[in-house]
């Protein structure tokens, strides 16, 4: 396969949205030169159905991690099976995991233990995590600081500040962009891929979430982080062949790929 083109690097192959289209699904993206996925698991039955799909196509990484929102109901045994998982070489980053703030505050307590938990997790099997965030940041700020996470990570889907995502950089942390990127109104996710040096940046969809124009109100799908892409290298004022060509030496350094 052609190496050159874009990557999407936070997707959910595995949700009911896009699982049953997967064909339908690699056949734009290849049209829309992207040619690497990686497929974000946030429960032990979804890595292994991202298993089946590496089996059918060879441009899928998978990661596996438990979203914050479900920190209340994870269970002794599954963090026992995602131990396992976790040291297996499909198995490329841990993620996502983090903090939310919006939908389960209540539970902030449960949600940073696990979170120090999976970084510690990452951290043995020398892997990088994807972080979510979403009205936490000081908080996830802070605990990654207070337990770096050695291989790096990614600040899944950054919506927060210039001057935070700076902050982040120095703890060994990309920014990816996802669709907001392409709204017209969307001045501080513009501010952020004009501010941080190109070096420390990645694209996403966080498909089936977060459509990007000029396919907004329509299940998202990873032929569209082209459309990211493209926003960000005008923004970058760089050529698309010039921003491809690091974003996956990007990916590559982050994953420790040759």
């Amino acid at each position: 396969m052609e190496k050159l083109g874009w990557i999407d690097s936070h997707a959910h192959l595995v949700d009911d949205m896009l699982y049953d289209h997967m064909d339908e699904i690699m056949d734009a993206l290849y049209a829309h030169h992207v040619m690497k996925v990686l497929s974000v698991s946030t429960t032990i039955e979804e890595a292994y159905m991202n298993f089946d799909l590496q089996l059918k196509y060879d441009n899928i990484d998978v990661a596996v991690g438990f979203h914050p929102s479900d920190a209340h109901i994870i269970e002794a045994h599954e963090f026992e099976q995602l131990k396992v998982l976790a040291a297996d070489d499909r198995i490329v980053a841990i993620g996502e995991i983090g903090l939310d703030y919006h939908w389960q505050k209540d539970t902030a307590f449960i949600q940073k233990q696990w979170f120090i938990e999976q970084i510690e997790l990452a951290n043995a099997v020398n892997k990088p995590i994807i972080v979510h965030n979403r009205e936490a940041t000081q908080d996830v700020f802070d605990i990654i600081k207070q337990h770096p996470p050695k291989a790096g990570g990614i600040m899944h889907c950054y919506s927060g500040s210039v001057e935070m995502a700076h902050e982040f950089v120095k703890l060994n942390m990309l920014i990816s962009l996802a669709g907001p990127l392409t709204f017209k109104n969307a001045r501080v996710p513009k501010e952020v891929a004009k501010a941080i040096d190109v070096e420390h940046l990645l694209v996403e969809t966080d498909s089936p979430y977060l459509t990007p124009t000029p396919f907004r109100g329509k299940i998202n799908q990873p032929a569209y982080v082209s459309y990211v892409a493209k926003e960000m290298a005008k923004l970058k004022e760089l050529s698309q062949t010039q921003l491809m060509e690091q974003l996956w030496k990007n990916y590559e350094r982050l994953l420790n790929k040759k």
